[in-house]
This record gives structure tokens, C-alpha cells and sequence, in this order.
């Protein structure tokens, strides 16, 4: 029971660290395209 709590807690984090990259990459996708 543990080391399944483990892995959902490991997935959820990845999966929240996934996004934050992801808003993070769009962010300044957005930066640059908006410079022009």
C-alpha cells in the first residue's frame, strides 16, 4: 500500500512538474512571438 501511494505521488508530481515546464515553455513562446 505504500509503495502505491509512492507511485501516485510520484506520478502526480511529475505530471505537475510536466505542466509547470509546459506553462513555463508557452510563456515564452508567447514573449517571443509578442516582441515582434
Amino acid at each position: 500500500m505504500d509503495k502505491l501511494y509512492m507511485e501516485v505521488f510520484n506520478f502526480i508530481f511529475m505530471s505537475m512538474y510536466t505542466g509547470l515546464g509546459l506553462s513555463i515553455m508557452c510563456s515564452y513562446l508567447g514573449f517571443w512571438t509578442g516582441w515582434d
